[in-house]
């Protein structure tokens, strides 16, 4: 397989199953004046498929407390590298009630939770909606694309598609406003980025961009196509400067499937260089890694 076949990879084929499976039924019960909630539309399914259904989850809201810190903690998921900032009540943490986060991780930078896989860590505030695999490393200052207007509509002002706000209640004195034009503003999927990435200094992902397993994002690159595994992106707009390994290699690499294996199994091979760690990899019985996991549901019952 040459470079230019590993680069059509999609990533689908070596993201393990699914982080997340969003609800399709917006949770019940006497929450709904305990927690600020609003609903909001996103594609569920395989979340790297683009040609799933729309259908509605639940954007919540939550503040901090020892209780939700120490039930994090125990769970090995952590709001900041310093004890006590999750505990604070002033802080505001948003998820989807759908979200699904490993233990082991790291949501360093502040900002929503989103779905994290084992021993991923952010030093940037993550956008909701994002999907990050394990052993993945984020540093600060990321940014994500906004949502996109129709470009080619009459105008991009957001006076035909958003009606709440102090903005839009006043400019409904003037003139009697139509209903909102939902079909546009074109919402694309957040990043998906997959299993053992590096995420440099402030840099820039696109929305519905997927970022594949291996691939290094060097500092302040501009990502608006897909990463293919194992390549090395950087640039304005970013490019493929080189693949970390060899075709041959990144195909033996993916093979493996690696990040789904037992820590006690991966630690042993890390320092390895990377033909004997694939060799020892292959000549192991597979195992799989087992770690805590923290849902929207548990989220939930820490509104107040």
């Amino acid at each position: 397989m040459g470079l230019s076949s590993i680069a059509l990879l999609k990533i689908s084929d070596y993201l393990s199953p699914p982080l997340r499976t969003l609800a399709g039924v917006p949770p019940t019960g006497g929450l709904m004046s305990a927690i600020c909630r609003c609903r909001w539309f996103v594609r569920t399914g395989v979340p790297w498929k683009i040609d799933a259904d729309w259908t509605c989850v639940m954007r919540e809201v939550i503040f901090g407390s020892p209780e939700l810190e120490g039930f994090l903690d125990e769970r090995a998921v952590f709001l900041d590298v310093v004890r006590g900032w999750g505990a604070s009540t002033e802080r505001r943490i948003e998820f989807d009630s759908g979200v699904r986060v490993e233990g082991y991780t790291g949501f360093y930078g502040g900002g929503p939770i989103v779905d994290m896989g084992a021993f991923s860590y952010s030093q940037s505030p993550l956008t909701l909606g994002m999907i990050i695999g394990r052993y993945c490393s984020i540093g600060s200052g990321l940014t994500v694309q906004k949502t996109v207007p129709r470009i080619g509509a009459f105008s991009t002002s957001n006076v035909a598609y958003e009606r709440g706000g102090p903005v839009m209640r006043r400019a409904a004195t003037l003139t009697s406003l139509p209903d909102a034009d939902r079909s546009y503003r074109v919402v694309h999927r957040a990043p998906v980025i997959g299993h053992d990435v590096w995420i440099g200094m402030n840099t820039f992902l696109g929305r519905g961009v997927k970022v594949g397993i291996g691939a290094v994002v060097r500092d302040c690159s501009v990502v608006l196509d897909d990463v293919p595994p194992y390549a090395i992106v950087e640039g304005n707009p970013a490019s493929i400067v080189g693949f970390r390994f060899s075709a041959d290699i990144i195909e033996r690499l993916l093979a493996t499937r690696w990040w789904k294996r037992p820590l006690d199994q991966v630690v042993g091979v890390l320092t390895s260089d990377v033909e004997s760690a694939i060799d020892d990899l292959e000549r192991q019985q597979p195992g799989v890694l087992a770690v805590p996991v923290v849902t929207g549901s548990d989220l939930i019952g820490f509104s107040r």
